[in-house]
């Protein structure tokens, strides 16, 4: 007999087993998260040498489309001044200290570098880092190399969201 069958007389009876879970909650949950994501005028990521998942600010802000900046490592959009200090400070991240205040510029599908605002955090068992990125295009001057903008504490929000 296989397994799953009982024998009864001559007649074979089949059954299975099942385990029905009510994913309702974690639809919605997921739902919140994407609205999050497609509603947020900063650059949100999730990455690690690569970036996971950004949000479509980045089209807005840097003209790149979501898949081009997901297919390329993010340290080739840092000007090349600020790839050191970048990458110290994603490692530092990286090994669990978060970041609230980092500014680097970004280059943008244009050519140009625009400066960005970013704070980080972590989950270093996972190898992600969870960042937001503030542009503020009436700040910098258009965006210019040289137009440096100041980092803001109103997206402190992401220190709470990740453990």
């Amino acid at each position: 007999m296989k397994n799953g069958e009982k024998k009864k007389g001559k007649l074979t009876e089949k059954y299975v087993i099942g385990v029905i879970e009510d994913i309702t909650e974690r639809k919605r949950a997921e739902a919140e998260l994407n609205r999050f994501f497609d509603l947020s005028m900063d650059i949100l990521a999730i990455g690690d040498g690569y970036l996971k998942r950004i949000d479509p600010a980045v089209e807005k802000i840097m003209g790149y489309s979501i898949s081009e900046f997901l297919g390329t490592p993010w340290i080739e959009f840092i000007h090349p001044e600020d790839q050191a200090a970048s990458k110290a400070e994603v490692e530092r991240v990286l090994a669990g200290s978060p970041t609230t205040e980092f500014e680097n510029r970004f280059r943008s599908k244009e050519g140009d570098y625009k400066w960005l605002a970013w704070m980080a955090r972590a989950i270093p068992t996972e190898g992600l880092f969870y960042r937001i990125s503030r542009y503020h295009r009436s700040q910098a001057g258009g965006g210019g190399e040289g137009a440096r903008i100041p980092a803001t504490a109103s997206i402190s929000l992401l220190l709470a969201l990740v453990p």
